[in-house]
C-alpha cells in the first residue's frame, strides 16, 4: 500500500452502507451471487483501438488524459448529435481520435485555452443554448484545468504525472485527483466520501493501453476499487444483491424524478446534476428502471400521458435484457461510466 488513498475511499463507501437507510446490501446473497458469476466466459480486457488512438508513447499517454477528463456528463448524451451506430462514450472518443490523427496531440496551453465552441466543433456538436452548450462547457472548464495541471507541476510534459506516480497506480490517482473535476469527493451524513472515478479509471486505461509494461505498468494495480457507475447499482438491483425501499422502488420504476443532494438520491452528482434534471423535465424526459431486468428512458408523448419507450442513451450497453447479459458486458474492468 502507498498512501492509504484507495483504503479511504472502501472505508467511507462501507460507512455509508452500514448507514443507508432507503437502500441495504443482501448480504446473504453475496456468496451464492459470486459464485453464480460466469467468471469462465469472462475474457481479458483489450483497448478498442478503432475508437481509441494508439501512437507514439507520449501522445498516446495524451490521449488518455484528455479522453479521461471529459469521461463524464452520461445524463447528457440524449441530446448529443451521435455517430452513427455510436453511444455518446464512443462518439466522443472516436472524435478525439480523429483530432489526434488529423493535427496530432494537443499541448497543456492548448487545453488551457480551449472553449466550449471549441469542444463542440471537434466533438462534431452544436452550441443550442440548452444541454449540449452546458456539457461542452464543462468540457471545456475540465481540459482548461488538465493544461494548467499540466503546465504548473509538469512543465506541460503528459507523461509527467505517470512518471511521478514512479509505478505506483494509487499515487497517480493522488496526483490526478488534485484537478477539481478528477476530484469527487461528496458529503453524506457527515463523512467525506471519495470515489475518484476517473483518476482510477485513467490509471487503468493506461495500464490496458501500454499491456502492463512501461508507462502502463503499476506494481499495485490491485488496489483499484471498482469504478463507480450506474449500471453497477441497476444490474445488483436486478439480481436481487441490493434492496430498496418501497417507496424508492416505486418513485424509481415510475420514473419520478429524484433531485441530487436528497437522502433518496445520494449519489457524487455536483451541481449539473440538479441542472440537468430541469432539461429532463423540460423535454417531458423521465427515467425508470422496469420490470424483467431491462433499464429504460421513456419520453411522455404530449397531451398524451403515454410514454415512448427508448433505450439510446440509458447506459452503455443501451438495454439490459436479464442478468447474463448484463453480466457480460459489465465484466470488463477498464472501461467504466455511461454512453
Amino acid at each position: 500500500m502507498e498512501d492509504g488513498l484507495l483504503t479511504e475511499v472502501r472505508e467511507a463507501c462501507r460507512a455509508v452502507a452500514e448507514r443507508a437507510r432507503f437502500v441495504r446490501v443482501d448480504r446473504e446473497r453475496i456468496r451464492s451471487y459470486a459464485a453464480s458469476l460466469p467468471l469462465d466466459g469472462a475474457g481479458e480486457p483489450v483497448l478498442d483501438a478503432a475508437h481509441h488512438y494508439l501512437g507514439e508513447p507520449e501522445a498516446t499517454i495524451a490521449f488518455i488524459l484528455t479522453l479521461d477528463a471529459i469521461n463524464f456528463g452520461s445524463g447528457y448524451f440524449p441530446f448529443l448529435r451521435k455517430r452513427a451506430g455510436l453511444s455518446g462514450y464512443f462518439t466522443v472518443a472516436t472524435s478525439l481520435k480523429d483530432r489526434f490523427e488529423r493535427a496530432g496531440a494537443f499541448g497543456a496551453a492548448d487545453l488551457a485555452r480551449l472553449t466550449g465552441s471549441d469542444c463542440a466543433t471537434m466533438l462534431g456538436q452544436k452550441m443550442d443554448g440548452g444541454p449540449v452548450e452546458e456539457l461542452m462547457g464543462l468540457f471545456a472548464r475540465a481540459l482548461n484545468d488538465l493544461g494548467r495541471w499540466l503546465g504548473d507541476r509538469f512543465d506541460g510534459r503528459f507523461d509527467g504525472p505517470v512518471a511521478a506516480a514512479d509505478g505506483s497506480a494509487e499515487r497517480l490517482v493522488r496526483l490526478l485527483a488534485e484537478m477539481p473535476f478528477f476530484r469527487d469527493v461528496e458529503e453524506y451524513d457527515g463523512l467525506d466520501v471519495s470515489f475518484y472515478k476517473r483518476a482510477q479509471l485513467t490509471t487503468a486505461d493506461l495500464a490496458l493501453t501500454f499491456a502492463g509494461k512501461g508507462w502502463g505498468r503499476f506494481r499495485d494495480l490491485d488496489r483499484l476499487t471498482i469504478f463507480a457507475d450506474n449500471l453497477v447499482p441497476h444490474v445488483l438491483r436486478v439480481d436481487g444483491v441490493l434492496r430498496y425501499d418501497a417507496e424508492l422502488a416505486s418513485r424509481i420504476d415510475g420514473g419520478v424524478v429524484i433531485e441530487a443532494g436528497s437522502q433518496r438520491r445520494w449519489r457524487s452528482g455536483r451541481g449539473p446534476c440538479t441542472r440537468l434534471s430541469c432539461w429532463w423535465r423540460r423535454c417531458g424526459w423521465t427515467i425508470c428502471c422496469g420490470t424483467g431486468g431491462r433499464r429504460r428512458r421513456t419520453r411522455r408523448v404530449r397531451g398524451t400521458g403515454r410514454g415512448r419507450c427508448s433505450t439510446e442513451g440509458a447506459s452503455r450497453t443501451k438495454d439490459i435484457e436479464g442478468t447474463a447479459k448484463a453480466r457480460r458486458r459489465a465484466s470488463g474492468p477498464f472501461r467504466g461510466g455511461s454512453a
